[in-house]
């Protein structure tokens, strides 16, 4: 028995590429946001982000038009064809229009969507339950022993 690990082959790749692409296609791909119900594509092609990554690295040369302009195309990339009037009539509703931070929060949402990896850092855990500012003494009701009678 060999200690090393065995090095997957190109076709062992190729054959869970194909599964996780099934498996795009087969899961649930819409959802509502402002009242309207849009439906994102199963993948995006990779040029659907190039803008917004060179964007969102701090690139220098982008105007805030142009950042909407690509946020705009960003989302619009990952949505199935023929959504772009919903998305414009949500994302300006005078009443509560997408905000910068929603625009993103969808984006990073689409993109994990697409390619079944999540995008955000998961949420750390705390040693221990949180606190509200007080804490239990011995004289206290919560150390009092439970009557079993």
């Amino acid at each position: 028995m060999s200690t090393e690990e065995e090095v997957p082959t190109v076709s062992d790749a190729a054959r869970i590429i194909e599964e996780q692409r099934r498996g795009r296609e087969e899961r649930s791909r819409s959802f509502e946001l402002g009242g309207e119900t849009f439906v994102h594509k199963a993948a995006a092609r990779m040029e659907a982000m190039a803008d917004y990554y060179d964007m969102s690295s701090g690139r220098n040369d982008v105007t805030n038009h142009e950042a909407i302009q690509i946020i705009d195309a960003t989302v619009l990339a990952f949505l199935e064809d023929g959504q772009e009037e919903k998305w414009t009539k949500v994302r300006n509703d005078p009443r509560n229009p997408i905000s910068p931070g929603d625009a993103h929060a969808l984006i990073e949402a689409l993109l994990a969507a697409t390619t079944g990896r999540p995008t955000l850092r998961p949420i750390v855990s705390t040693d221990g339950p949180e606190q509200n500012g007080t804490t239990s003494t011995d004289a206290s009701p919560s150390k009092e022993p439970i009557s079993t009678t």
